[in-house]
C-alpha cells in the first residue's frame, strides 16, 4: 500500500506539472495518442515507462501514433538528449482503483541477452535486486560498436553517450549498438531508469591502431606494388610527398599506378581519421628490357642481342639491326606437256625460305593428235603424231578401198589397191602383172578433195607402186589452178607395155581433164623404176 500511495502521489505531481505547462498537451481518442509541444526537438516517445517505438524530430510539434491504452490514467514522456518532457492523459470515465493490486505476474525471468521489443511494456511486477549498474562496457574499433551489460534494471534504461542521447534502449544482460566516427579518446556511457531515476555510468576507451605496411616494391614501371594491414577507416596513400595519390580500405595487396624514378622513395599510409600513420622505404633500381636477338630473313630484318632501362633509358646491350637477306633466286624449269600429261611454265623460288617468286602456272595436256597411218578395206589405223600411239578402229563405212575407187584400170575399172602410211608417204599398191583378163595400164586419179584428204591425214608424199615401177608425187608441187572447179581431175597413170622387150617398158603420163598435158615441173624429183633400173622424167608429156 505504501507503493500504491507514492503511485498516486506522483500522478498528483504529473497533474500539477501538466497543468503548469498548458503549452506541452497529449490527447487520445479512438485508438489514436496525439502529442503537441512548443519547443521542437528529437525525442523518444515512452507510454507508461514503456518505449513506445516512435520518435518526434526536431522540426515536428505534433507526433500521432496508433496506441491502444485501457480506461484510466496514463503517462506519457518526451525524452530527449537535453531534457524530459512528462505528461498525463485519462482515457475513459472510470478511475482505476489504487488499491488492486495486478492479479498477474510472471512465470518466467526474460532472458537477460535478448534485447526487448520497444513496443511491448515490461511486466512491472518484476523487480531486478540490486542496483542500477553497468558492468562492464567496451568498444571495438573494427566493427565501431560500442558493447556493455547492464543489472539491476527495473523495466527498461535510456542510454546516453557523454551526455547526449543515444536513441537506443538499454535491458539487463548484454547490450550492444554501433557508434561511429569516434575519435581516440574516453567516453562514458549511461543508462537512465526513467521510472526509478536512477543512472548508472561506466566508462570506456576509443584506441586505433596505426596502419602497418608489410612490404612494397617497384618492378614494373608505372605500377607500385604494396601490403597494408591493420587498416580500420579509409586511409590515404603517398608517395615521397604530402599528396595522396590513392586511398586502401582494406588489409592485403594494393597496387598503385605511378611513375618513379630510381633510387630510395618512401610509402605514406596514413589514417586521417585517427592522425595515425606507417611509412616504408624502399629502392627502385633500374628495370631492364631484354630484347632476344633475331635472325634477318629474306624479307624482314633481324637484330642482335638488346638490353635497355625503361626507366632511365641506360643502354646494357646495343641493339643493332641486321638488314633483310632478299630471296635467293633458283629458277625451276618448265616441263613440256605431252599428249597425257600437263606440264608447267618457267617459275622461280627462293632457296632460302622456299618462297615462289614467280609462281608456275599448269600447261594443259596435249591430247593425242591422231592421223591416219594405214587404211584397208576393214580396218583404219591411227597413229599419233607427237608420241606414236596407235589404234585401229573398223571401217564401219566398208569402203571397197581405204580412200575409195582412185585407182583404174585402162578400161576404167576400178582396181582393189592397198594403202599404208609410212612416217608422211602414203603408199599405195595395186598389180595387174597377174591378172591375164585384164590390160596392163593402171591410172592413179587425183582430185583436188582428195589432196587436200591426204594433207589432212599428215601426208606430203604419194608413192603408187605397181609391181616393180613406182611414181612419187610431191604434193607440195601440185598448185591449185590446174584444176577445173568441180570437173577437172588430175590423171597419173603408169603401165607396163606387153609388146615391148621384156615386157617392162613404162611410161609416165598426166593429164588435165583427158587433154591438157601436165607442166614438167609437176614431176620434180619423180623416180620412175623398172627391173633394168631407173628412168629419168624428160619431157612434158608420155615418158
Amino acid at each position: 500500500m505504501k507503493k500504491l500511495a507514492c503511485v498516486l502521489l506522483a500522478l498528483a505531481m504529473l497533474f500539477a506539472l501538466a497543468s503548469a505547462a498548458l503549452a506541452d498537451s497529449v490527447s487520445y481518442a479512438d485508438g489514436q495518442l496525439t502529442i503537441s509541444v512548443t519547443t521542437p526537438d528529437f525525442y523518444s516517445i515512452w507510454i507508461d515507462g514503456s518505449s513506445a517505438g516512435a520518435f518526434m524530430t526536431d522540426s515536428e510539434t505534433s507526433k500521432t501514433i496508433s496506441k491502444t491504452l485501457s480506461d484510466g490514467v496514463h503517462t506519457v514522456e518526451l525524452s530527449s538528449a537535453s531534457k524530459t518532457i512528462t505528461m498525463t492523459v485519462k482515457v475513459g470515465s472510470t478511475e482505476p482503483d489504487p488499491t488492486t493490486a495486478p492479479t498477474t505476474a510472471p512465470t518466467t525471468a526474460p532472458d537477460p541477452t535478448v534485447a526487448p521489443d520497444p513496443t511491448v511494456a515490461p511486466d512491472p511486477t518484476e523487480e531486478p535486486t540490486g542496483p542500477l549498474t553497468i558492468t562492464s562496457a567496451s568498444y571495438d574499433a573494427v566493427s565501431e560498436t560500442v558493447t556493455f551489460t547492464v543489472s539491476g534494471l527495473k523495466g527498461y534504461g535510456e542510454t546516453w553517450i557523454d551526455g547526449h542521447s543515444s536513441t537506443k534502449t538499454a535491458t539487463n544482460g548484454t547490450n550492444s549498438f554501433t557508434l561511429k566516427n569516434l575519435k581516440e579518446g574516453t567516453y562514458s556511457i549511461s543508462v537512465h531508469n526513467p521510472d526509478t531515476g536512477e543512472t548508472a555510468t561506466r566508462s570506456f576507451t576509443v584506441k586505433y591502431a596505426a596502419p602497418v605496411i608489410n612490404s612494397a616494391s617497384y618492378t614494373k614501371v608505372g605500377t607500385l606494388n604494396f601490403s597494408v594491414s591493420d587498416i580500420t577507416n579509409e586511409c590515404e596513400v603517398w608517395v615521397d610527398s604530402g599528396t595522396a595519390h590513392t586511398s586502401v580500405k582494406s588489409n592485403g595487396a594494393h597496387t598503385l599506378s605511378i611513375t618513379l624514378k630510381e633510387g630510395a622513395h618512401t610509402l605514406t599510409v596514413h589514417n586521417p581519421f585517427n592522425g595515425k600513420s606507417a611509412t616504408y622505404s624502399f629502392t627502385v633500381d633500374h628495370i631492364w628490357k631484354e630484347t632476344p636477338a633475331k635472325e634477318a630473313t629474306c624479307t624482314a630484318d633481324g637484330n642482335t642481342e638488346g638490353k635497355v632501362c625503361e626507366i632511365c633509358g641506360k643502354v646494357e646491350k646495343e641493339l643493332k639491326v641486321i638488314p633483310a637477306l632478299g630471296h635467293d633466286i633458283i629458277i625451276d624449269a618448265g616441263v613440256e606437256a605431252t599428249c597425257t600429261e600437263a606440264g608447267l611454265t618457267e617459275g622461280q623460288h627462293c632457296s632460302r625460305c622456299g618462297e615462289a617468286t614467280v609462281a608456275q602456272t599448269e600447261i594443259p595436256a596435249l591430247g593425242h593428235h591422231y592421223v591416219i597411218k594405214e587404211r584397208t578395206v576393214t580396218k583404219v589405223y591411227y597413229e599419233c603424231t607427237r608420241c606414236g600411239d596407235k589404234f585401229f578402229d573398223e571401217n564401219t563405212k566398208a569402203m571397197k578401198n581405204a580412200y575409195g575407187d582412185i585407182v583404174f584400170d585402162a578400161n576404167m575399172v576400178g582396181v582393189d589397191y592397198t594403202a599404208k602410211l609410212e612416217k608422211k608417204v602414203l603408199v599405195i599398191t595395186a598389180d595387174l602383172t597377174s591378172k591375164a583378163n585384164l590390160t596392163s595400164e593402171l591410172g592413179l586419179y587425183v582430185s583436188e578433195d582428195l589432196i587436200k584428204q591426204f594433207k589432212q591425214d599428215g601426208i606430203t608424199t604419194v608413192s603408187f607402186v605397181n609391181g616393180a615401177a613406182t611414181i612419187t608425187i610431191e604434193l607440195a608441187n601440185i598448185k591449185p589452178e590446174w584444176f577445173a572447179e568441180g570437173t577437172t581431175i588430175w590423171n597419173y597413170v603408169f603401165s607396163t607395155d606387153p609388146a615391148a622387150e621384156g615386157g617392162v617398158l613404162v611410161k609416165v603420163e598426166a593429164q588435165v581433164s583427158g587433154t591438157e598435158k601436165v607442166p614438167a615441173d609437176a614431176f620434180a624429183g619423180v623416180t620412175l623404176k623398172k627391173a633394168e633400173g631407173d628412168v629419168a622424167v624428160t619431157a612434158n608429156g608420155i615418158y
